[in-house]
């Protein structure tokens, strides 16, 4: 794995982490099995929420993932939707919450419903409890030979009107190649899906400026906008197509064309206007997204090649009711990840002799400040939240991984030694204006070299109130090194897994995976499942 990977969110997901973990990860022996016989006659919940994981199996750096759900009226339960064997290749989570026009917010968000792919399909499952076996709730698309999903217009308001794309396989019959098409995911009542095909690739989604609804489809040359259906074309005469979004919020996105940006941005939907922005300050391709505020989107783009082999970098700041383009800083290097605070952008910076974290002021030009300089086979990355106080993470020789809570000026607001990040809790509420919301982090704290997860210490911290809480310990493997990971939600209650592993041939010991759940808001809530449903 390259240490690109190393970013947020796309990071952070499990099949990732377990690559990490098996780069740091040691070895030893032993371990026990967590699950009894369920009995003859089960009941299931008939209120509340659901939370997932994702169990695995299979070789450490290649796993194959299944679906199991915990629920907090009765956390020694696993509920078993698709085995590990069933080798899901995504999943989305479906939300709900309260829309407020006027102050451009989502609050109250809450899980509805869990969008998987396996085998081709998109599956939905409900994450609502009504008192019936979630595995026999399961509805199910056709096989469409879906990869993953690359386009999400989760309507809050209506999570059974959210619509979302996926990519599909081409005709070598392989995800994530050149000949790559799409399908949309449909969503409806009672749990329902299907899928239709898409005939123009979809890159974005845009919302309606009245009622902050996801409302159309962007496309290279115009936006497909539902309710009623119709096209608005944005590219005429000799307009180069746009090729990619590399950044957007509800109104309005940045996209790439023709080696140079431009900026669509909704006027009354369905109507929107388009500002081509200057070529010769945002030429070139490959420009990715660092984060949006309210007046601003912020990009960066590595100049030549990919990562690690580029040599230079660039990061601009666009700004959205007057669209321009103007040129912050730039740099020798690539930009591995990037994130944005408060007042500052974040780039970890890998470079010939060193590798940097880098932050810069997000409104005016100057020279980046390094927060923290490591050696070329090290790396330092962050993850910032909504309030200033982010994420620092660190590791020395791919061995040994270091956690620094920070603020913006670079003071240290706590260590953890030994700490490996784990997630950071989607939040409960959205001001759509800025890019970055969250205030929780979790990881494991204690994580080592021999026993990767095993018998560290779970916890969170609370960026807002600059508080921890231990969860629990990942403990009964013996000595053997233990990958686990948890899932990410608005949910407090929240699902996780454990599985212990050979170091030496990299296999994951799936029969003595342990599932388990805590709730982000209280101590010592770690509990393992002990029976499977």
């Amino acid at each position: 794995m390259q240490q690109t990977c190393l970013r947020n969110p796309q990071w952070m997901s499990v099949r990732s982490v377990v690559i990490v973990t098996a780069m740091l990860a040691g070895c030893g022996g032993g371990g026990a099995a967590n699950t009894s016989t369920p009995p003859s006659v089960v009941t299931y919940p008939a209120t509340g929420t659901y939370s997932w994981t994702l169990p695995v199996r299979g070789a450490l750096t290649a796993p194959t993932m299944g679906l199991s759900f915990v629920h907090p009226g009765d956390t020694s339960i696993e509920y078993v939707i698709e085995p590990a064997a069933a080798a899901i290749s995504d999943v989305k989570e479906v939300s709900s919450g309260t829309v407020t026009v006027g102050g451009q917010t989502l609050s109250n968000i809450k899980p509805d419903s869990l969008l998987y792919i396996v085998a081709g399909e998109v599956r939905r499952i409900p994450l609502l409890a009504n008192g019936i076996a979630p595995a026999t709730q399961v509805k199910k698309t056709a096989n469409i030979s879906a990869c993953k999903f690359v386009v999400a217009a989760n309507d809050y308001a209506a999570p059974d009107q959210s619509r979302y794309i996926v990519s599909t396989k081409g005709t070598d019959g392989a995800c994530g190649t050149a000949d790559d098409g799409q399908s949309e995911i449909v969503l409806g009542v009672s749990g329902g899906v299907s899928s239709a095909s898409v005939l123009n690739t979809v890159l974005g989604v845009l919302h309606d400026d009245a009622t902050l609804v996801p409302r159309g489809w962007v496309l290279g040359d115009g936006i497909f906008w539902r309710s009623p259906d119709s096209f608005m074309v944005m590219r005429v005469n000799t307009d180069p197509l746009i090729t990619k979004v590399v950044a957007g919020n509800y109104k309005a996105l940045v996209a790439e064309y023709n080696n140079q940006l431009t900026v669509w941005q909704v006027s009354s939907a369905p109507a929107a206007t388009e500002t081509k922005l200057n070529a010769a300050v945002t030429a070139g391709t490959g420009w990715k997204s660092m984060g949006y505020d309210a007046s601003n989107f912020y990009v960066y783009r590595n100049s030549g090649a990919a990562c690690p082999g580029a040599t230079s970098w660039t990061v601009l700041k666009i700004s959205i009711a007057s669209p321009a383009a103007t040129q912050l800083a730039s740099g020798a290097g690539c930009i591995a990840s990037a994130d944005m605070g408060t007042a500052v952008l974040y780039a970890s910076v890998l470079g010939a002799s060193a590798n940097t974290l880098l932050s810069m002021d997000k409104n005016a030009a100057g020279t980046p400040q390094t927060v923290k300089s490591v050696t070329a086979s090290d790396f330092v990355g962050i993850l910032t939240s909504a309030s200033g106080i982010h994420q620092m993470w660190y590791v020395y020789g791919l061995s040994s991984p270091w956690i620094e809570m920070i603020d913006e000026a670079g003071t240290r607001i706590k260590l953890i030694a030994s700490g490996f990040p784990m997630a950071v809790q989607d939040a409960a509420t959205v001001n759509l204006n800025i890019s970055e919301n969250r205030k929780r982090f979790i990881y494991a704290n204690g994580y080592s070299g021999s026993m990767a997860f095993g018998n560290s210490t779970i916890e969170v911290f609370d960026a807002a109130s600059q508080t921890t809480t231990a969860m629990g310990t990942i403990s009964g493997f013996g000595t053997s090194p233990v990958f686990a990971s948890v899932s990410s939600s608005a949910s407090d209650f929240i699902g996780g897994v454990a599985v212990p592993f050979n170091s030496g041939t990299g296999a994951l010991d799936e029969s003595l995976t342990k599932v388990f759940s805590l709730d982000v808001a209280t101590a010592d809530s770690l509990t393992a499942t002990t029976v499977k449903h």
